[in-house]
């Protein structure tokens, strides 16, 4: 796990400094070394910040040359399954001078090319620049675990880990892109491939660009869901899980479990005890002012049974206002989400560990949100609203605008009737009305129901002969899991130099999941019923009784209490920092809350304020 940065181009050699001061912003992903690669041509200049995870000796530090000083390669991912691609593949194991997945994957792209990455487990952005031919390729993996973002200046295409490091390049515009704060303010995250600034693209899931200079950027994916379904035994599944996890727990430095008292998490700790020699190490959040909100003795309990080592890190209103500054400091984008992923990785970290495992995926492969019933039900009800008055809609709307209640009865008028736009209408935080309230200057014609119209389109066509439980895990695996949770848990555990690994999302075990049989992801009566079905006898018998829960703070109290003030002395100064928001409705919004927070929901102002807060510590401009 580390931060990598690039750039390409006829007079790349001229911009060497700007490469240094991107890997001096992402020191925190990499504190364990950081090196510069210059071509002997001077097209291209590569920067990578190293966290070291296997093979800690200097033979694996990067950027890494080949031999023939031809190839140049920065990584930032784990391999999973490199041991056995190295085998598979003959890689000249005398010729190789590191034991760790990094040589191994750069003689593997070397000699196949991009053709080699369907068969990578694992979590990677990476860039292999090639001397000779003049030209880099890029990739990222399958859900977008780790991070990429790209763009063009000057005649080159420069890259990096992180918006932030881009930025202090110097090199890139600090202008707001329109579409994405519109996708913003709809989801409480910027929808891919926009980012909030006009010039940064984030470079697709699944996908892999090969360019030279004067040549379009055309990333191509090279990994599609398979429609294909076959029987899956509850012993297969089961098997295929435990294997997940122990392709996880490589590891050359101390690791540690997140520890809800969930079923996700629950299954990561059982399978870790079984498949690794030591005691394992658990980790969870517990709230002392809040207990109704904290699953701490279910926690307790399971770590009793599995025997691992457990700690408690306890989060109260006071601890929060303490470590709020640092942790909004720790967005790379703005995000709604994340402060809780922050707070478990910096007691990780203070535990001395350097890589964690999270039960993050289990939802979206399982059916864990419950989501087919209420989409179906908004389809039905979007089809009455066409004989309702357009009076009677905004008289409504206006009698109780910033309520949550009324947004979801904005989108019933104006989302799409399909079933996409059903599904994101229950992740929208604002709805198109609210934002034209609060924002009604924010133009968005190139976007579809909160989307960016190219990346509506790519989802639909993803949709097209698939069932409904597979429609639903795809979309929230693109959509929340892909835009909100995973580059939250990438940013919020690299600033604590924590690598955050997730079993669930494993090649083999999601190809598994994807290829289960649609009663798989329906109630019965609880969602999870195949996983659990699976795991009979592993997991404590009453799990499945426990109401779900969810990794979720007190931020509501906490809004009313002991953040009360910052958060209003932000929203008051939102539109100065960027001019298309108005005052007023953002305090009625902010009022609102304060005297009726079930109605509004604390996501909504948490939203704005996480914004005002990221524009002023970027010095974004309209």
């Amino acid at each position: 796990m580390c931060g990598i940065a690039g750039l390409v181009g006829p007079h790349a050699g001229r911009y060497v400094d700007a490469v240094r001061k991107m890997m001096a912003a992402m020191l925190h992903r990499g504190p364990d070394g950081g090196e510069i690669y210059v071509s002997p041509s001077g097209r291209c200049v590569l920067g990578h910040r190293r966290l070291a995870i296997l093979d800690l000796s200097e033979a694996a530090e990067q950027p890494m040359l080949d031999p023939t000083r031809r190839w140049a390669f920065v990584y930032n991912g784990e391999c999973y399954n490199y041991l056995f691609l190295r085998e598979k593949y003959k890689v000249d194991l005398e010729g190789l001078h590191s034991s760790g997945d990094t040589e191994v994957l750069m003689r593997l792209l070397q000699r196949y090319g991009e053709g080699i990455l369907p068969q990578i487990n694992g979590m990677f952005a990476f860039a292999l620049w090639d001397e000779q031919e003049g030209q880099i390729l890029l990739a990222r993996d399958r859900f977008g675990q780790k991070p990429l973002y790209i763009a063009q200046t000057e005649g080159c295409l420069v890259f990096s880990s992180e918006i932030r490091a881009l930025l202090s390049s110097g090199l890139i515009s600090r202008n707001i892109d329109p579409m994405g704060l519109s996708s913003y303010l709809a989801f409480g995250s910027v929808q891919e491939p926009n980012t909030l600034l006009r010039d940064v693209s984030m470079f697709p899931a699944h996908s892999a660009l090969r360019w030279a200079p004067h040549q379009p950027i055309t990333a191509r994916s090279y990994w599609w869901p398979s429609r294909e379904k076959r029987t899956i035994s509850p012993i297969e599944l089961r098997e295929t899980f435990f294997q997940s996890v122990e392709r996880h727990l490589i590891s050359d430095v101390p690791l540690g479990v997140f520890l809800s008292g969930g079923v996700d998490s629950t299954a990561i700790a059982a399978a870790a005890t079984r498949c690794h020699n030591g005691k394992i190490h658990t980790l969870s959040v517990v709230f002392p002012e809040q207990t109704s909100m904290s699953e701490s003795q279910a926690a307790r309990q399971i770590a009793a049974q599995f025997g691992t080592h457990h700690q408690e890190i306890a989060l109260t209103g006071s601890r929060m206002l303490g470590v709020l500054e640092a942790a909004l400091l720790a967005m790379d984008q703005p995000t709604s989400d994340g402060i809780n992923t922050y707070v478990v990785s910096e007691a990780a970290k203070q535990a001395g560990f350097k890589v964690a495992l999270s039960g993050l995926g289990g939802d979206e492969l399982f059916g864990g949100y419950r989501a087919a019933k209420r989409i179906q039900a908004f389809g039905a009800l979007q089809n009455a609203t066409r004989f309702v008055p357009s009076f009677l809609e905004n008289a409504l709307f206006w009698m109780e605008p910033f309520s949550a209640r009324m947004g979801k009865l904005d989108q019933l008028f104006h989302n799409r009737p399909s079933f996409l736009s059903s599904c994101l209408a229950q992740r929208r935080l604002f709805s198109f009305q609210q934002i034209q309230r609060i924002a009604p200057s924010l133009r968005s014609e190139r976007m579809i129901d909160g989307l960016p119209r190219q990346r509506y389109q790519e989802l639909e066509e993803l949709f097209v002969g698939r069932n409904t439980e597979d429609r639903i895990l795809l979309y929230e695996a693109n959509v929340y899991m892909g835009q909100t949770l995973l580059r939250d848990t990438d940013a919020m555990g690299m600033a604590h130099s924590l690598e955050i690994r997730v079993p669930f999302l494993d090649t083999a075990f999601s190809d598994l999941c994807l290829a289960l049989e649609p009663q798989a992801r329906q109630d019965r009566p609880h969602p999870k019923w195949r996983f659990l079905q699976a795991l009979q006898g592993v997991l404590p018998e009453d799990l499945a009784k426990r109401p779900k829960m969810g990794f979720t703070l007190p931020f509501h109290h906490w809004m009313q209490n002991e953040l009360k003030a910052t958060i209003a002395e932000t929203l008051r100064a939102l539109p100065t920092l960027c001019p298309l928001f108005q005052e007023k409705p953002l305090l009625e919004l902010w009022e609102t809350f304060l005297r009726s927070p079930e109605r509004v929901r604390w996501s909504r102002p948490w939203c704005l304020f996480a914004l005002g807060r990221y524009l002023a510590e970027h010095r974004l401009e309209v």
